[in-house]
């Protein structure tokens, strides 16, 4: 029998016995912020799904998962980040929540049938994101950008040849990564996204010279990120996006990246596999942000300034000046500049200190003659 929640108390009672779930979801009529915040911090990740009645009228319905094994990254600096991708990184910016609705608009055009952002849904995660202040779960969105060439041009790339990525939803699809054709061009008041956006022909979104490529929604619980889904419309422009928010994430401390169920691009990047009860241990621990102060908020903020290029995030493992792996022993020589030298730098390094020392050598063999 399927178990109905209306409170948040039920979600932690379900929480201390799982068995209670006949399989992995609870359901909810409500898609308040105050469910949807309970069942984040409980361990649940929310989706949506749509009902046709009888009288074939439709209505949506939330979701709560309790995934059997949840995939996840930690530490997020055992993430892998192939070279073809520190490449590439190069032609990306990274932003936070400066295009909520063109990332919406993006996974609707692209997963289509299978998408489960329902309007009730995004309605609640677009009021949890302007009130942080009242809810433990703070809702983002990371948006990818690449600079305009032409910004008179409306014309939508042209659509690639692999499926869709969805990061969470309940059947596995293709997943080299997440592509598209384009976003939409401005922001929209979702009544009927897949509708609305096919007619609108999904018209690419720009702002201040930056064209949107790809971008990912999201939350944070404590020092837990959760990624619920995404889209890209250029070929590479996934996994890019994929590998700065992990980088950003554990550049900010982040402790867990959690992938909700298991799909292979996700294994590719490092991620593992862990049971329900590992998961729900796991989180439990993470969920209060440790170290807090009287009156500090319990989840760490994931706020970005402006376009960050994905290359400094990326390859060099750096967000404002703040090396990812500070904390721990450098695995490289450093320059003057406190960037990581590669193996072929680091030998002509090398080289040049070794002549360096030679010609000191002979400089005071000479003085003292």
């Amino acid at each position: 029998m399927a178990i109905v929640v209306s409170q948040p108390a039920q979600l932690h009672a379900i929480r201390e016995r799982p068995s209670m779930l006949k399989d992995e979801f609870a359901f909810c009529v409500q898609f308040t912020p105050r469910i949807i915040d309970a069942a984040c911090f409980e361990g649940f990740l929310p989706m949506a799904t749509e009902i046709e009645q009888d009288d074939n009228q439709r209505f949506a319905l939330l979701l709560l998962k309790l995934h059997h094994e949840r995939c996840l990254i930690r530490p997020i600096s055992s993430m892998h980040v192939e070279r073809n991708v520190r490449k590439s990184a190069s032609r990306y910016y990274l932003s936070a929540n400066k295009a909520f609705d063109g990332v919406v608009a993006g996974c609707w055009y692209q997963h289509r049938d299978v998408c489960w952002l329902y309007p009730p849904l995004v309605s609640a995660f677009k009021q949890m994101a302007s009130n942080r202040r009242q809810h433990i779960t703070h809702i983002y969105s990371f948006e990818l950008w690449k600079k305009v060439t032409d910004p008179d041009s409306t014309a939508p790339s042209k659509p690639r040849s692999r499926k869709s990525m969805n990061m969470n939803h309940g059947s596995e699809e293709e997943d080299d990564e997440f592509e598209s054709e384009a976003v939409e061009e401005e922001r929209i008041d979702v009544v009927n996204p897949s509708e609305s956006i096919e007619e609108a022909g999904f018209q690419r979104h720009v702002q201040e010279d930056y064209e949107l490529v790809a971008g990912e929604i999201g939350y944070i619980v404590g020092s837990v990120y959760t990624s619920l889904t995404g889209f890209a419309l250029e070929s590479g422009s996934g996994t890019v996006q994929l590998c700065a928010v992990g980088r950003f994430l554990e550049s900010k401390g982040v402790e867990v990246w959690d992938l909700g169920m298991e799909i292979p691009y996700k294994t590719r990047l490092g991620a593992k596999c862990i049971s329900r009860e590992s998961w729900l241990d796991l989180q439990a621990q993470y969920r209060m942000t440790k170290g807090l102060r009287s009156g500090e908020a319990p989840t760490m903020s994931l706020d970005i300034p402006g376009f960050v290029p994905a290359k400094d995030i990326i390859y060099f493992g750096q967000y404002e000046g703040r090396n990812c792996d500070q904390e721990k022993p450098a695995t490289g020589q450093l320059d003057g500049d406190g960037i990581v030298l590669s193996k072929k730098k680091q030998k002509r390094a090398a080289k040049q200190a070794t002549k360096a020392l030679k010609r000191n050598a002979e400089d005071e063999k000479a003085y003292q003659l």
